[in-house]
């Protein structure tokens, strides 16, 4: 009997929890946006950093930091094989081990990574269509430092198209 009430009491909350929040109604949009929000939307644990030796890639480019002292380089999938795709971003702190976030299993979509800092390095991953994520990695600590669901806005916007822009709360 208790089990069948918390059954229908996780399927009456189900609609409520996947209904998705915006900061202004897409109704209000001139075009579709990209919107941000909890980490716990993301699709299991797929972005790793860990610390490792790394051959050297002849003819890799590498994008300086800020103060020229790291670099970081990019290892894209190869897209014309089958999924799962992985990205691996490397990054060279002047260790024997370079700081290596690994993004498993995303999406068709090349993932990007730039300096925001002389050594914080932006990550944007998609791991489909619609759900990514951005990571804000501390090139000398190793780790991830700050991490966000990133959702794409273009289902919003055309469901809400030729609705009225509600007044602001």
């Amino acid at each position: 009997m208790i089990s069948r009430l918390l059954v229908a009491l996780v399927l009456l909350a189900m609609p409520a929890a996947a209904q998705q929040e915006f900061h202004t109604p897409p109704a209000c949009w001139s075009a579709p946006r990209i919107t941000h929000g909890p980490w716990s939307e993301q699709p299991g644990e797929r972005a790793a950093v860990t610390r490792e030796r790394v051959a050297p890639a002849e003819g890799a480019q590498w994008l300086a930091s800020p103060n020229g002292a790291y670099r970081l380089r990019k290892v894209d999938p190869d897209f014309s094989a089958p999924p799962p795709w992985n990205t691996r971003i490397v990054v060279d702190v002047e260790r024997p081990e370079a700081v290596v976030v690994e993004l498993r299993n995303h999406g068709n979509a090349t993932a990007y990574a730039v300096w925001v800092n002389e050594k914080l390095v932006l990550v944007r991953v998609w791991w489909g269509r619609v759900l990514g994520a951005d990571l804000l990695v501390d090139a000398e600590r190793g780790e991830i430092v700050w991490r966000d669901t990133v959702r794409g806005g273009d289902a919003p916007f055309e469901q809400s198209r030729g609705q009225a822009c509600p007044p602001p709360r």
